[in-house]
């Protein structure tokens, strides 16, 4: 409903709703927010989602204690931004009009559940794959998967929904890379036994 409008106790059929920031974006709007209020939250959102200050110290906070590792979380918002960048969803966006285009780019990372996943749900130790490499494959799989379910989804937090399909996949990219690992660093006559 909109903002400080009185709703009714029995039939709400009445009242007056407002577009979401998703629905906003979905139907090729751009959002008449500022970067400042973006930034501190100043704006319907999920619940815990919308200060991207907050969010981003967090992340810090869990950096510096060793919770966290930066590879997942940094190639998943590379992807989301570059995908963001290459094929806006507002629509007027045409040519090469990069602040319009970097606009959309800052619309689509500071709005839903992104930095959120970024900085908690990315970095799960059971789920996200183990070595560097494969974080920043993992990363980069939500991260597409994620702006799929933005663009073509109709739940703002869609990215749960990216995390749990590419969580199937995280434990193959693990034994993917343990496997190139240990062909590439064998001595050159283990790699002749093993190709025959």
């Amino acid at each position: 409903p909109q903002p400080y409008i009185n709703i009714p106790l029995w039939d709400a059929t009445d009242v007056p709703v407002s577009s979401t920031i998703s629905d906003t974006l979905r139907s090729g709007g751009s959002l008449n927010i500022g970067a400042i209020s973006l930034v501190l939250g100043e704006y319907a959102a999920p619940m815990g989602t919308g200060a991207a200050l907050i969010l981003l110290a967090c992340g810090l906070f869990l950096w510096l204690q060793k919770d966290v590792r930066l590879s997942a979380s940094v190639s998943f918002v590379a992807t989301c931004a570059l995908i963001a960048f290459l094929f806006p969803r507002q629509v007027g966006v045409n040519g090469v009009d990069i602040a319009l285009r970097l606009q959309c780019v800052r619309d689509e990372l500071l709005t839903g559940a992104m930095l959120f996943s970024a900085v908690f749900l990315l970095n799960e130790p059971y789920t996200c794959a183990h070595h560097r490499l494969g974080r920043i494959l993992y990363g980069a799989l939500v991260g597409a998967a994620t702006m799929g379910f933005r663009y073509f989804g109709v739940y703002e937090t869609g990215v749960c929904f990216a995390l749990l399909a590419v969580n199937s996949v995280s434990a193959l990219i693990d034994r993917t890379e343990e496997r190139l690992y240990r062909l590439l660093h064998r001595l050159p006559s283990e790699r002749k036994e093993a190709a025959e």
